[in-house]
């Protein structure tokens, strides 16, 4: 073990994170949430997979709204990506941000609107891989988020979730 790494490394951390007015929290907070919404579509199991990718759909609505576009206005079905795909779209869209909010480099907001675009494009095939299609599950999503924050968000509600309530919420549209 390298004594002293913890410094070593440390001292090529950049001066500049989080300094970019260009990364909004929103957008970070769409980053992180794909990054690890994501990783749960790829460990779920097949009943829970439609609900999983509704939760991927709130955050590429929350990313599309802070980069002022539509990602699934132009999503279509039958493409045949895959899951690995999803991956691969998901580290192009968090590398994009994390450059931008890490390095200070120019957010390169045309590139990271295609790449919601394509996942918004992956989404709709595993949702078609699973028997449903996009709009289901985004309305199932609604349901869940009704469920939870009758009225809007409250981090109570966020924490100790009703998960029975959401799953009735939904069990009608998955």
């Amino acid at each position: 073990m390298l004594t002293h790494y913890i410094p070593l490394a440390l001292r090529t951390n950049s001066p500049v994170t989080g300094s970019n007015p260009e990364v909004s929290p929103n957008l970070l907070h769409a980053a992180l949430g794909l990054a690890s919404e994501v990783l749960e579509v790829l460990l779920a199991n097949p009943a829970d997979t439609l609900a999983e990718l509704g939760d991927v759909c709130w955050f590429v609505a929350l990313a599309g709204f802070e980069l002022g576009c539509d990602p699934f206005a132009d999503a279509l079905e039958g493409h045949d990506f895959g899951e690995h795909v999803l991956l691969t779209a998901t580290n192009t869209f968090v590398s994009g941000v994390k450059k931008a909010y890490a390095y200070g480099t120019p957010l390169e907001v045309q590139v990271l609107r295609a790449t919601l675009r394509s996942i918004v494009l992956i989404l709709s095939d595993l949702a078609y891989e699973c028997g449903s299609d996009l709009e289901t599950v985004q309305a199932a999503n609604i349901a869940k988020l009704k469920a939870r924050f009758p009225e809007r968000f409250d981090t109570e509600r966020a924490v100790q979730r009703d998960l029975d309530a959401e799953q009735a919420a939904v069990e009608d549209l998955l």
